[in-house]
Formats: C-alpha cells, sequence, structure tokens
C-alpha cells in the first residue's frame, strides 16, 4: 500500500511538472512573438518615418526640376546672374540638400552600449525636420505676403516658398511625419504599459 501511494505520488508531480514545465515553455514562446511583433510595428514606423521625409524631399526635387527654366538654366544663372535667379536656385538646393540629409537622419538611430553590448535605438529623429517642413507649407502664403516685392529676388524668393505648397501631400508627409516621430519617441512609454 506504501508502495502504491508512492509510485501514485510520484506520477502525480510527473504529471503537476510536464503542466507546468509546458506552460512555462508556451509562456516563453508568447513572450518572444509578443516582443518580435512590438519590434517589427516599430520597424514598420521607423521605416515609414524614412518615406514621409524621402517623399516630402522628392515632391520638392519635382516642382523644382518641373521649374528648373523659370530663370534661366543655371549656365545662363552663372553667366548673367541676378538677384531672383540666384534666390531660386540657392533656395532650391537648400532644401533638396536638407530633405536629403534629414532622410539619412531619419533612417539612423542612436547607438546604446548595454551590457557590453551596442545596441540601435530609435529615438524618433526627423521630428525637429518634419515640424520645419509643416510650418513652412502652412505659414508659406503670409510669408510670401510679408516679402516687399521692391527687394531684390523676392519674386525668387516667393517661387521656393511657393515649393512647400505646390502639393497638399508635402503637408500630409509632414504630419503623418510628426505624429510617426512621436510614436518612436514613446516606445519605451508605451513598452513599460504594456509588457
Amino acid at each position: 500500500k506504501v508502495k502504491k501511494k508512492k509510485n501514485r505520488h510520484s506520477v502525480v508531480s510527473a504529471g503537476k511538472n510536464a503542466v507546468s514545465g509546458a506552460a512555462s515553455t508556451a509562456g516563453s514562446l508568447v513572450g518572444k512573438s509578443v516582443k518580435m511583433l512590438w519590434n517589427l510595428l516599430f520597424t514598420g514606423l521607423h521605416w515609414a518615418s524614412v518615406f514621409c521625409m524621402a517623399g516630402i524631399t522628392l515632391l520638392l526635387l519635382k516642382y523644382f526640376w518641373d521649374n528648373r527654366y523659370l530663370y534661366g538654366p543655371v549656365s545662363e544663372i552663372v553667366a548673367n546672374p541676378e538677384a531672383n535667379q540666384i534666390l531660386f536656385t540657392g533656395g532650391a538646393l537648400f532644401l533638396v540638400l536638407f530633405g536629403v540629409i534629414e532622410t539619412l537622419w531619419t533612417l539612423s538611430s542612436k547607438k546604446v552600449m548595454d551590457m557590453g553590448i551596442v545596441r540601435n535605438i530609435d529615438t524618433g529623429r526627423g521630428f525637429f525636420a518634419f515640424c520645419i517642413f509643416f510650418l513652412l507649407s502652412i505659414l508659406s502664403p503670409v510669408l510670401c505676403d510679408l516679402i516687399p516685392s521692391v527687394i531684390p529676388g523676392a519674386e525668387g524668393l516667393e517661387y521656393v516658398l511657393i515649393s512647400l505648397t505646390a502639393s497638399k501631400a508635402i503637408s500630409f508627409c509632414s504630419v503623418a511625419g510628426i505624429i510617426l516621430s512621436l510614436l518612436r519617441k514613446m516606445k519605451g512609454s508605451f513598452q513599460n504599459l504594456i509588457m
């Protein structure tokens, strides 16, 4: 009888160990799956931000390319520089170059040493540039009205500002980029709440 009780007890404890082991393994797999999906979500947000910044840059480039003969070709501007030509060409180059630099900056992430391992942490890069593009796209008509037409290069500068309102997609990409950058910035806070 004692042996039977011991055998029964060992079978029950073995069964309990198997169930708890299976539950532990299942819990571990679920945890890893959630973590992987979480990281995939924020990787997607990061790439969406990059596409928004690249979209703004390409839209500006298209506008300036379509209007490249507004004040004559670049060779003519160099040979016969006028304020309008210089400001239009200079403003176009500045905005496109700024967009390219910010696209690369948005694509990058901060490297941090964590317990001897270098980890890439997304800090929501690109937020500042998205805000600048959004404000300029909203304020461009007002700024155009504020530029005195008598100053040299006023018309060229106005056309540079108009480039930011030439497509509604620039404002849309700017707003989307701001939201995406804020979400990426708050990744740690969300992670603490959910996990």
